[in-house]
C-alpha cells in the first residue's frame, strides 16, 4: 500500500486530498516545514498526521504537491517570492534526496502554466519554475516518478451562477482524481476540466491568430500581473485556492 504525504497543507485542497485519501483505505501524512507552519497545520490535521520528512524504510510513497511558489496571480515581487519559493523548492529536493525508495511526486498546477497569456505571464511561470523543481527534485531519486495535472477553476461544488461554475471542476473531484493517479503508480500529465480544456483551444487558436498577423497584439501595462484595477477572471484564480 502506497503512503500519501501531503505538500503544502495549508491549501483547501489539501485538506479536501487529505478526507478523501483517508476515506480510501490510504496511510496519509501532511509535511510541515517550520515550528509556525506546524501550529498552523494542527488546526486542519490530527497531530500524529503532522511530520517533517518521508520514512526512512523503503516503501511506495506519493508525494502530492498542492502548493509550490505563488498560491494566486500577484503583483511582481521577486524578492519576497523568489526566496519563499527557493525555500520551498530546497525543502522538497531535501525530501526526495533523503528517500530511497519508490517515490511517486504529483504536481498540482494550474492549465495556465500550459498557454499563458500576458496578462498572468509571472503567475505561470512561477507554476512553469514548481514543475521544473519537481523535475529537478525526481532526478534526485533514482526510479522516482513525476506525475503533473493541470486543472481550471476549483469550486467548492458546481452550481453556482453563470457557466464558468458548471464548467469548473470540484475539489472532491480533482481529489478522487489524485488518488487514482496514486493507485496507479504511473507518470501522468493531464489536463482537468471542462473549462480547462476549453481554453486551452481558445488559447491554441489565440496564438495561431497571433502568428499569423504580422505583429502580436501589445498587452496594456494595466492588464497585466497583478494590476490592482484589473479583476481575476475565474479561469484565472488560482486552482488549489485556501
Amino acid at each position: 500500500m502506497t503512503d500519501l504525504f501531503i505538500f503544502g497543507g495549508r491549501t483547501r485542497l489539501a485538506r479536501e486530498l487529505y478526507l478523501q485519501a483517508t476515506q480510501a483505505g490510504l496511510s496519509v501524512f501532511v509535511l510541515f516545514a517550520s515550528a509556525g507552519d506546524r501550529a498552523v497545520l494542527l488546526q486542519h490535521y490530527p497531530e500524529g498526521a503532522i511530520v517533517d520528512s518521508l520514512p526512512t524504510s523503503a516503501r511506495e510513497v506519493a508525494v502530492v504537491v498542492c502548493a509550490l511558489g505563488l498560491v494566486h496571480p500577484a503583483s511582481p515581487d521577486a524578492h519576497a517570492h523568489l526566496g519563499k519559493f527557493a525555500a520551498e523548492c530546497e525543502t522538497l529536493s531535501e525530501l526526495a534526496a533523503g528517500y530511497r525508495g519508490q517515490l511517486h511526486l504529483i504536481l498540482v498546477s494550474t492549465v495556465i502554466a500550459l498557454l499563458p497569456g500576458r496578462e498572468r505571464a509571472y503567475y505561470a511561470g512561477f507554476k512553469n519554475l514548481a514543475e521544473a523543481m519537481a523535475a529537478a527534485a525526481c532526478r534526485r531519486c533514482p526510479g522516482s516518478l513525476l506525475s503533473v495535472l493541470y486543472p481550471g477553476h476549483l469550486v467548492e461544488k458546481r452550481g453556482g451562477r453563470g457557466l464558468a461554475s458548471l464548467l469548473a471542476t470540484p475539489y472532491d473531484r480533482l481529489t478522487l482524481l489524485l488518488v487514482k493517479v496514486i493507485g496507479s503508480k504511473q507518470p501522468t500529465a493531464r489536463v482537468v476540466g471542462a473549462d480547462a480544456r476549453l481554453w486551452v483551444v481558445a488559447r491554441a487558436f489565440s496564438l495561431l491568430a497571433s502568428a499569423l498577423r504580422p505583429g502580436l497584439r501589445i498587452t496594456p501595462l494595466q492588464s497585466r500581473d497583478g494590476a490592482p484595477t484589473q479583476p481575476v477572471p475565474p479561469m484565472q484564480r488560482e486552482t488549489s485556492a485556501k
